[in-house]
């Protein structure tokens, strides 16, 4: 792979990135924070809440197809010479708008599934990067095609993980059934899903445009250049994103309870493990101006 394919490569993961951010409401946000209220061996409200969150979803996905073809179209314009590769890239997206499946995960603390799916969409592009080494000749499209397969397979080893779970624990019978009725809170819930869509998109959907506006105002080697940049920062910050994963849903199960102390406490060790990594950052970054 040549530094332009990779600029290009960067390029069209940028542009499906800021799509995913402008279209994900994060639904499993929504799932984490009203999920702990029910019973965690009645259906009464749970099949309800899980269908406001899978419509989100599929509404997510729709969306972000919508998108994909206004950027497909305007490809060039935005520094992508290879329309047919952003198209085929994009067949992730409606994957990726798994909130309901990822909610499930963290609310029944199974986040080893989470884990699985990155190592299994990790490990894909590992194999298909270490074809690229050993085979020069594999083609630009190879690649793209191997990085959709690794990440599709994942997300389905997550999607079917989720629904046995939800099978196990209420039964996909009574959840269907609950889906019918009506309850007090619907209004609620969609309306924390409306306004943590903004609130998530905002964040998400500019964290990628940088390196469009490298590759629409310099060119895709450049793009390339900077990508790997950043991949190199990006290692140190990768120390702390598991606490995330972990702490968000043990924080809305002791609200929901309302064990303050607790969550004081839990607040505190956060703390420290914060001031702790951001220690450890600047200690390895001095270390890297001091090696060169």
């Amino acid at each position: 792979m040549t530094l332009h394919e990779f600029g290009v490569l960067a390029l069209i993961q940028a542009s499906l990135s800021v799509i995913e951010g402008v279209s994900s409401s994060q639904s499993w946000q929504g799932l984490v924070r009203f999920l702990p209220k029910s019973s965690s061996t009645s259906a009464i409200g749970v099949g309800r809440l899980i269908k406001i969150t899978l419509i989100t979803d599929i509404f997510n996905a729709i969306l972000a197809s919508v998108i994909l073809i206004f950027v497909v179209y305007f490809s060039n314009w935005f520094g992508i010479p290879n329309s047919e590769l952003l198209l085929l890239y994009g067949l992730v997206l409606p994957f990726r708008m798994n909130g309901t499946w990822q909610g499930i995960a963290r609310s029944q603390n199974k986040l080893v599934l989470i884990n699985i799916q990155l190592i299994i969409s990790g490990f894909g592009k590992l194999i298909t990067a270490f074809g690229v080494f050993f085979i020069p000749e594999t083609t630009f499209s190879t690649v793209v095609l191997g990085f959709v397969l690794s990440e599709i397979i994942s997300y389905l080893v997550l999607i079917i993980s989720g629904i046995v779970i939800v099978d196990k624990q209420w039964t996909l019978s009574s959840l269907i059934f609950d889906g019918r009725q009506q309850y007090t809170n619907d209004s609620e819930i969609r309306k924390f899903i409306f306004i943590n869509h903004f609130n998530v998109s905002s964040v998400l959907a500019i964290r990628n445009v940088d390196e469009l506006i490298v590759g629409k105002l310099i060119s895709p080697e450049v793009t390339g250049v900077y990508k790997l940049i950043k991949l190199i920062s990006a290692l140190l910050s990768k120390v702390i994103e598991p606490m995330y994963i972990v702490i968000y849903p043990e924080f809305n199960r002791l609200l929901s309870h309302g064990k303050t102390s607790e969550l004081k406490t839990c607040l505190g060790v956060y703390l420290e493990l914060r001031l702790l990594h951001r220690f450890f950052y600047i200690n390895m970054c001095d270390s890297w101006r001091l090696f060169y």
